[in-house]
């Protein structure tokens, strides 16, 4: 087939009244550009805040950190791949608005690059690339989340059931996102028939692979978005927190929405008599997919940067592997606690707390400011009730010993409310 035919034909047979048009074309090009740059930023803003908080907030980085890192850098390959096609060659165009020249050179360039190791004058036209590029982004995206929830609900000391579980994903997820990646990779026998169809050969079945890859995604958000959910139900924490943090686990919804997409698509893709237009509902999902995933690992840490700059010590976020551990003792809330011991307060005032519960300052501390962040506030008449003021000397009774700590006018509480309870002579004030 010569090239003067190929640019008169089109890739496809038109609709009965459609005269193929391969100058100017209808295109969704725009559409594809206007996604593609809101999923970017998104994405770079989650995981430039997850960073930041990991680097400057809690000083202290995870090797999930690391390969978020290399799914946003992959992620940013394969915008940037779908970008030029929709900019530079023909995705969002009819297939019968493409000609024969204009898909061979569509189907080919990214291949030779994969055959030879460099671009020619048609390095625009990456959409095997874009495939291709799909499964290691995913590889290190979902990777990541696997092993921040391990970290998170599982440790990394104790080798429980859930930790086998996300372990047996892990691998389970990389194993099929490479079997992906080679399918995309060597599709056809000889190679040149990839990128002219015409040829005698043998092709994999493609959409098939699209299909079960689709499926096992949908398995795989499913399973993450259920476990965070439930493990977080059993957290000894506020309630205000723990629906915070089941929100940003929910955002894994937009992962399984994505998923049930992409099936959907690779069902229609199999289908489709116009695959060149078709191809850009499977990359939308794609893209929504990995802009999802990057928003749950990076949600937990966006109250902790929130709290930073207003310069508060509490979050919602994730906590580091000391916290997670000493949190998943279970502690019991001093309102239930059995252990604690009674310190006297003034005249038959009592509170009830805990040495642990004690804790020292710095020399540069706010009073004003530490009492308003735990919820106490000065009393501006000493004959409103309620108001629990603690004189200079505090008598702590733990067993049969007694030990004395001065502290200021107000008590400097941690961030466990105190509760306090009248002994016996009626309302009473410090």
């Amino acid at each position: 087939m010569d090239n003067y035919n190929a640019s008169i034909t089109p890739a496809a047979r038109p609709p009965p009244g459609v005269t193929p048009n391969f100058i100017d074309p209808p295109s969704e090009k725009d559409i594809i550009v206007a996604y593609t740059t809101i999923f970017t930023i998104i994405a770079t803003l989650g995981v430039a805040v997850r960073i930041y908080v990991r680097l400057f907030v809690m000083r202290k980085i995870q090797i999930e950190d690391y390969i978020l890192i290399m799914s946003w850098a992959f992620f940013m390959v394969f915008n940037g791949f779908v970008y030029t096609q929709a900019v530079a060659s023909v995705m969002g165009r009819h297939a019968w608005d493409v000609n024969l020249l204009q898909l061979q050179h569509f189907l080919w360039a990214s291949h030779h690059f994969l055959a030879h190791g460099c671009w020619t004058n048609y390095d625009l036209q990456l959409l095997n690339i874009t495939t291709i590029v799909y499964g290691p982004m995913l590889i290190c995206g979902k990777g990541a989340l696997i092993l921040l929830w391990q970290r998170i609900f599982a440790g990394t000391a104790a080798r429980c059931v859930l930790w086998w579980s996300l372990r047996v994903l892990l691998y389970m997820n990389i194993a099929v996102y490479i079997c992906g990646m080679a399918i995309q990779t060597f599709t056809c026998t000889p190679r040149a028939k990839i990128w002219q169809p015409w040829l005698d050969g043998f092709c994999i079945n493609t959409e098939a692979s699209f299909l079960y890859t689709a499926a096992w995604n949908l398995f795989l958000d499913i399973t993450l978005l259920i476990i965070p959910i439930f493990s977080t139900r059993n957290l000894k924490i506020q309630k205000k927190r723990k629906w915070i943090l089941m929100g940003c686990f929910a955002l894994g919804i937009v992962t399984c929405v994505a998923s049930v997409l992409r099936i959907v698509n690779a069902v229609e893709l199999a289908n489709s008599t116009d695959q060149i237009y078709d191809e850009q509902n499977s990359i939308w999902s794609a893209a929504l997919e990995q802009t999802g995933v990057i928003l749950v690992i990076c949600a937990p840490t966006f109250s902790k940067l929130w709290n930073h700059f207003r310069g508060r010590a509490e979050d919602v976020g994730e906590q580091d592997d000391d916290q997670r551990r000493s949190s998943d003792k279970r502690t019991p809330s001093p309102r239930f606690a059995s252990n604690k011991t009674w310190i006297e307060l003034g005249e038959g005032m009592q509170s009830q707390m805990s040495v642990s519960d004690i804790r020292q300052r710095d020399q540069d501390w706010d009073e004003e400011k530490e009492l308003s962040y735990h919820g106490i506030k000065r009393s501006e008449s000493v004959n409103k009730p309620m108001k629990v003021h603690v004189r200079n000397e505090v008598t702590i009774s733990i067993a049969d010993t007694k030990k004395t700590a001065n502290t200021p006018h107000y008590s400097a509480f941690p961030h466990l409310a105190v509760k306090a309870r009248d002994v016996g002579r009626g309302e009473r004030r410090a």
